[in-house]
């Protein structure tokens, strides 16, 4: 299970194929968010790629990655400080009561971990998951299996290096 984040669709298009392309600077409306973004996106990617390879090599696992939502935790009370568009984010999320409580926003993590129902490699093999345990639509830069797939190679690549 990778965790992700309802932000990812900031993330731009991206060249996954060389970690270079993994670090662009970030510009435009959410400025460091996007970064964030990309990470978020990254792992939805590579946990899609992941199920990929388990199904390839008929390995009997489930890979799928996560939103656990808006959590009021203290590093969602730092995004005032990251830029005005952190700040939007903030108070927003404060005033429409989106806000989850740090337990509520465990349950879609405790689902995927411990449901007999995500153990469906038919149903969430690669899946997203929004609150509360939800299969939801990740963005089209998400859903690409090329991206997927280049990830997953410059990662192992970087890692055979090391």
């Amino acid at each position: 299970m990778r965790v992700s984040s309802g932000i990812h669709p900031q993330c731009p298009k991206m060249d996954w194929k060389s970690a270079d392309g993994w670090n662009p600077k970030q510009t435009g409306l959410f400025g460091d968010l996007g970064a964030y973004a990309t990470t978020k996106t990254a792992n939805i990617l590579f946990a899609k790629e992941l199920q990929r390879v388990f199904d390839q090599e008929n390995v009997n696992a489930v890979s799928m990655s996560l939103s656990p939502g808006t959590v009021d935790t203290e590093s969602f009370h730092s995004l005032p400080s990251v830029n005005w568009n952190g700040f939007i984010i903030y108070y927003l999320s404060k005033v429409t009561g989106l806000l989850m409580t740090p337990a509520q926003g465990s349950y879609t993590t405790l689902f995927a971990a411990t449901s007999p129902k995500a153990r469906d490699r038919r149903t969430y093999g690669g899946a997203y998951l929004v609150p509360y345990g939800k299969i939801a639509e990740p963005s089209k830069v998400a859903k690409d299996p090329v991206a997927a797939r280049d990830l997953w190679e410059t990662s192992e690549r970087v890692a055979a290096a090391m």
